[in-house]
């Protein structure tokens, strides 16, 4: 089982996060020949783009959100 670290470096809301990286988990892993999460997903709201990278350690994944 892997450990999810999340680092929102953004004034949205905790369940907001929450939502956004559900719906990248719930895509799949696509990236590094089926291995990993979307490395980089750009969304706008509401006119502000945001960005979440995910990267993978050993133990665990860290998306981080800027």
């Amino acid at each position: 089982m892997e450990k999810f670290i999340i680092d929102n470096q953004t004034d949205l809301s905790d369940l907001h996060i929450l939502q956004l990286i559900v719906d990248i988990v719930k895509y799949g892993k696509i990236s590094n020949n089926k291995k990993d999460y979307c490395i980089l997903t750009v969304i706008e709201i509401l006119g502000v783009e945001y960005k979440i990278s995910c990267s993978k350690n050993k133990k665990s994944i860290k998306f981080k959100i800027i």
